[in-house]
């Protein structure tokens, strides 16, 4: 009787776990942990008035990968977030947190309202991909110097999230 009852303690304690313990993630996991580490640290790093832009594509092709079950990929992406937002060149000025949105001047300026805008968006849970379509044009456009069209784009990408 006594090894009955010894057997069934020991099996609850296994069932239910001796305590709070950490899943590391396989593999085969996202990262959520990294993942949150990249939001808070875009976050910060944008409201100290650091380019984030990179960051933002980078974390931006990693939930992508991820909803595409390329969870290796994620992983991989979310670690070049956050080495792109240690070696993130600071703006001119710090973006702070606007009571309305201003006017901007500089595509600089209004590449900090989208990100903003779009960090926003993502957190209520809305589909930011075609202002995330119109980002990435942006960028490709800023990457060959045609200016004109990338401020044209974000500008296009800012109304979207506005909506």
């Amino acid at each position: 009787m006594k090894s009955i009852i010894t057997l069934l303690l020991v099996g609850a304690i296994l069932i239910c776990g001796c305590g709070e313990a950490k899943p590391t993630p396989t593999s085969a996991e996202l990262d959520r942990e990294k993942m949150q580490a990249v939001k808070t640290l875009l976050r910060e790093k944008r409201e100290q008035g650091y380019d984030v832009a990179e960051a933002m594509r980078l974390a931006i092709e990693a939930r992508e990968a991820a909803q595409e079950g390329d969870v290796e990929r994620a992983n991989s992406l979310l670690d070049e977030a956050l080495r792109a937002l240690e070696r993130a060149p600071l703006l001119a000025t710090p973006q702070k947190e606007p009571t309305a949105t201003p006017t901007p001047r500089t595509i600089q300026e209004k590449i900090a309202i989208y990100q903003k805008l779009l960090e926003e968006k993502m957190a209520l849970g809305y589909d930011t991909s075609d202002a995330e379509e119109l980002h990435r044009r942006a960028i490709e456009a800023m990457m060959q110097g045609d200016f004109a069209s990338a401020e044209a784009l974000i500008d296009e990408a800012i109304a979207l999230l506005q909506k």
